[in-house]
């Protein structure tokens, strides 16, 4: 960050000169982001789930920011909004990712966020869908042992 300062003078043909105060500042891009993994955890097959990223413009100069999801593996797993926009000095934006696994099956995917002119931030999308079951095994033939258990096992089946 740096400002400067200088004076002009300004001359009028055939007149008085005047002195002009200019200032300016200059400053780089800066930004921060949250977290560099979004981690779901497990999560069912058919539910969308949704994680917040944040981007922060902590400096004084606006940038422009795209986030890119041509890495992706499978279609529709991954949904983000917003997926570009400006950051203006001292604001914030919270991008929405949503998942939707489709199947049981694990998810490592990665989205790419560009900020201005710097190199593409890899942000890791891991998880894993999963379908819920339940395998029961009981004996087939029933003797006087088993009994208390089978009628234990309907009886919580009942309710």
């Amino acid at each position: 960050h740096s400002h400067i300062a200088a004076v002009a003078v300004c001359e009028v043909q055939g007149g008085p000169s005047y002195d002009v105060r200019l200032s300016a500042d200059a400053a780089s891009i800066r930004y921060s982001l949250d977290c560099s993994t979004v981690n779901f955890g497990s999560v069912a097959f058919d539910k969308t789930v949704e994680k917040e990223v944040v981007l922060a413009n902590p400096g004084k100069v606006a940038f422009p920011f795209r986030v890119k999801t041509h890495s992706l593996t499978r279609l529709g797993v991954l949904e983000v909004a917003p997926t570009k926009g400006t950051l203006q000095a001292g604001e914030r934006v919270t991008l929405r990712l949503q998942i939707t696994a489709g199947i049981p099956d694990r998810i490592d995917e990665y989205i790419a966020l560009e900020v201005a002119h710097f190199e593409p931030i890899r942000i890791a999308v891991v998880g894993e869908g999963i379908y819920q079951s339940v395998a029961l095994s009981l004996p087939r033939n029933v003797d006087d042992a088993f009994a208390p258990f089978l009628e234990e096992a309907r009886r919580l089946l009942r309710q």
